[in-house]
């Protein structure tokens, strides 16, 4: 009983989340290393 079509639509909001973050994450860590470098 394993649900692919469940496990899929999990994996495409899962990735569309991510998408939608990394900006954010890659922002925030320049921004830190910014930061840390003056």
């Amino acid at each position: 009983m394993y649900n692919k079509k469940g496990d899929e639509y999990q994996w495409e909001r899962m990735k569309q989340c991510i998408s939608y973050h990394v900006p954010m994450i890659i922002m925030l860590v320049i921004w830190v290393g910014c930061s840390l470098l003056y």
